[in-house]
């Protein structure tokens, strides 16, 4: 068992236990390791469509919580951040400059995972 085999065993391990839509993002990021034979522009793709649906759900989510909310059923506090980080993150990814964008765009997807996603109860 090397270094990979258990880097594999602990993102397949997150990608179960992570709630909902917070796979797209761990995808996302996965995309987005440089490796021989990474392709730049379909990385970028890859990347902003993974987004778009997180941001999608992450929307859907909102409406059924303020629904909630206006009921009195759940506390919830809302979280404008996560929208323009994910926006930013979306637009970020038409520019190319090699690996540079890559390790931003890897910051930005672990600050948006780490703060906008939960585990399965």
């Amino acid at each position: 068992m090397g270094i990979s085999d258990n880097a594999t065993k602990v993102i397949m391990n997150e990608l179960v236990i992570t709630k909902g839509a917070g796979k797209f993002i761990v995808l996302a990021a996965i995309v987005n390791i440089p490796f021989i034979g990474f392709i730049p522009y379909l990385t970028q793709a890859f990347t902003i469509l993974f987004l778009a649906i997180f941001l999608k759900h992450m929307i859907s989510d909102e409406e059924k919580i303020s629904v909630a909310h206006s009921q009195k059923n759940v506390q919830y506090i809302t979280k404008p951040l996560a929208k323009w980080l994910i926006y930013g993150t979306m637009a970020f990814q038409v520019l190319w400059i090699p690996y540079v964008m890559q390790l931003i765009t890897l910051v930005a997807l672990g600050i948006i995972y780490a703060n906008f996603t939960k585990y399965k109860e």
